[in-house]
């Protein structure tokens, strides 16, 4: 769960430390990295666990308060599904740093695959209180939820787990945009995103500034246009529409498309039936699609 996949960090542990393998195992492994990694490839899966285990207990026994290493040995443990082993180190791990939402999160990933869903629960929340943020935490919820048949919960927990991700993503963008901030692609991708969770305002004014950088760029205005749509602005959206059509972008007949959906709510309704013809003729099946518009 926590420190990435368990084969990395015995790869770079490989490498800091020359450690011998379990019983009726090869020889002291060479500290050449890629003869170690061709050792590796050749143990079992029972020879790999033993390593790794033997391993982080020896990091245990440097520093009895080194979370990350009962963590690394829990994980260890479960992919040996040593349930109740890897929940003791687990325990260790939140003992030291109890504050650490992580421990509490793979703990709870640890109860749910025992079956111990009402123990995998409290870690959850738990894990959320901790860090309200965490979007992991919150799918891990809404699946037991769902296992439980607690519907309500669980589409409450999808959706919230949803907006975290969009937010990390729109973050994501904004820091990308400190290191570049004339990349209209980064403007356009954070519209794409403030779109998808309802920022229409904020999804216009990035299209508007990814045109400004990159004028020549047909797209945005499909893009703008329709976020347009979505805040029932339908008269600006023809706008973006039709000049995006102008300039040879069709998007394979989904720009007719919406603005045939905004000609159809602005009570222009000839003007949206031949819209609506030009996208199936491009190949946009909007009435599979959009059974109701």
């Amino acid at each position: 769960m926590k420190n990435t996949h368990l084969t990395l960090c015995v790869i770079i542990a490989a490498l800091a430390f020359n450690f011998t393998t379990c019983e009726n195992s090869m020889d002291t492994l060479n500290s050449n990295a890629f003869e170690w990694m061709d050792n590796w490839n050749n143990m079992s899966d029972h020879e790999k666990h033993a390593a790794m285990i033997q391993h982080f207990t020896g990091l245990i026994q440097i520093n009895p308060d080194d979370s990350n290493a009962y963590v690394s040995r829990g994980d260890a443990y479960l992919s040996n599904y040593d349930f109740d082993l890897a929940i003791a180190d687990y325990n260790e791990a939140i003992r030291i740093s109890p504050a650490d939402d992580d421990n509490y999160l793979g703990r709870g990933m640890i109860n749910f695959a025992k079956g111990d869903y009402d123990r995998a629960l409290m870690d959850y929340n738990e894990a959320i209180r901790l860090n309200p943020k965490s979007s992991i935490a919150y799918y891990s919820r809404a699946h037991l939820y769902n296992l439980k048949g607690h519907y309500d919960l669980w589409q409450a927990d999808l959706e919230i787990a949803e907006r975290l991700l969009y937010e990390s993503e729109i973050l994501r963008y904004t820091r990308a945009m400190e290191v570049k901030s004339n990349a209209a692609y980064l403007y356009d991708g954070r519209g794409i995103t403030y779109h998808i969770i309802g920022e229409y305002d904020l999804a216009i004014a990035d299209y508007t500034e990814a045109m400004r950088i990159d004028p020549e760029e047909d797209y945005y205005y499909h893009n703008r246009g329709e976020a347009y749509v979505s805040k029932g602005d339908y008269n600006r959206a023809i706008e973006d529409f039709s000049e995006a059509l102008r300039r040879g972008y069709n998007c394979f007949g989904r720009t007719y498309y919406f603005r045939g959906l905004s000609y159809h709510n602005i009570g222009e309704y000839d003007l949206a039936e031949a819209d609506f013809a030009k996208a199936e003729e491009l190949g946009y099946k909007w009435r599979e699609i959009h059974e109701n518009i």
